[in-house]
């Protein structure tokens, strides 16, 4: 496992049934020992006035102890590091080292929902990650906590659970020293960043059933305006020949590719042509070339070079309101029989599934990734 942090951030992820983005069958649990502990942050939410989360002397929980630690005071005080060095039987309580204010470190039992709200017995299930990823010290992405990349489809991170925003991952994963450590990830940056080799380390085909993906997260935005749509007349062409979406995220949001290809172009210019900076990506689908259109980004420095192969799910540009555009937004478009390097964003012809205009074929888009054929 690659570091890339001051303090080894290489990390381990525990994956609750987050299926899409499992890619492999094994599974396994964290354990913890003193030599073999969990590096983590307590949250931040203690229900002390003096930020202190006070611990037990026993694994019942039923003794409170005199001995508490510090969990985040103030803006200008992030908590202490702590280390899981046992797992109560029930995962109810779990006994952490904790460095003292004086110097030197002493043990207590804690509640395990101080420090997460997922069952550390449980056997998880395990992803890989293809590209660096933030982790945070805490699940409002506050306290830098360093990156982490597996080395391989078999390099484990697993994933415990989204938190109450749907925002975050919670990690948990091993670093080369042996010793686990805990962190928070945001889920747009793990899912972009999943291992896409067709084959895990186990022989299993772990490749999508699906050629077309959304270029957004499955449920992150909202439609603006449908493909056919005659809601404006561009020079007497009034038939809308993509698919308008907007992420929830706002301007910026990421945008990936959907489905694997070679970048075509990417270019034009932020108050120039209809299209504003785009990215056309080339694909190979059941033999017949097939291009997607990604329009209006705010940028596309994320995309490869002309000539470079993308993954499906490959960040490609943020979204944004460049060109024709009265709003941040994504025009995609999916087209064939016919290449430009800027598409017609509007046709002459009206059809819901598919219309051919100057020598190019338009598919509706939506139809396309929720099919998974052209129309």
């Amino acid at each position: 496992m690659k570091k890339f942090s001051c303090v080894l951030a290489a990390l381990l992820v525990v994956l609750t049934l987050v299926p899409s983005i499992a890619l492999a069958a094994s599974k396994e649990k964290p354990k913890a020992s003193e030599s073999v502990y969990i590096r983590v942050y307590a949250l931040k939410d203690s229900g002390d006035s003096k930020c202190r989360l006070y611990g037990y002397s026993d694994e019942a929980l039923t003794k409170k102890s005199s001995k508490w630690i510090r969990v985040k005071a103030d803006s200008s005080h992030d908590a202490d590091e702590c280390r899981i060095v046992k797992i109560s039987s029930n995962g109810k309580a779990i006994k952490v080292s904790y460095p003292l204010d004086s110097g030197g470190r002493s043990t207590a039992w804690f509640e395990r929902k101080k420090f997460t709200s997922f069952d550390l017995t449980k056997e998880y299930e395990y992803i890989a990650l293809n590209a660096k990823i933030s982790i945070y010290r805490y699940s409002d992405a506050n306290g830098d906590y360093g990156y982490v990349k597996s080395n391989n489809s078999s390099d484990k991170v697993y994933i415990l659970g989204k938190d109450s925003s749907g925002k975050y991952y919670q990690l948990i994963y091993k670093l080369d020293s042996g010793v686990w450590k805990m962190g928070w990830a945001k889920k747009s940056q793990v899912d972009n960043a999943k291992w896409t080799e067709k084959e895990d380390s186990k022989g299993n085909d772990t490749s999508s059933s699906d050629f077309w993906k959304s270029p957004f997260e499955a449920g992150s935005y909202y439609e603006t305006q449908s493909f056919g749509n005659k809601a404006n007349s561009r020079a007497g062409r009034p038939y809308h020949s993509g698919w308008d979406i907007v992420a929830n995220d706002g301007e910026g949001a990421s945008v990936y590719a959907v489905a694997d290809g070679t970048v075509k172009y990417k270019g034009g210019g932020r108050n120039d042509g209809a299209n504003g900076l785009h990215v056309i990506i080339k694909h190979s689908f059941n033999g017949k070339t097939v291009y997607s259109l990604y329009s209006h980004l705010d940028s596309y420095s994320a995309c490869p070079d002309v000539g470079s192969k993308v993954s499906q799910g490959k960040k490609i540009g943020t979204m944004g309101n460049t060109g024709a555009s009265s709003g941040a937004h994504l025009h995609l478009g999916i087209f064939a029989d016919g290449y430009s390097n800027s598409p017609w964003g509007y046709t002459n012809v009206n059809s819901d599934t598919s219309m051919s205009y100057d020598g190019i074929t338009y598919y509706n888009p939506k139809m396309v990734i929720e099919n998974d054929k052209l129309p």
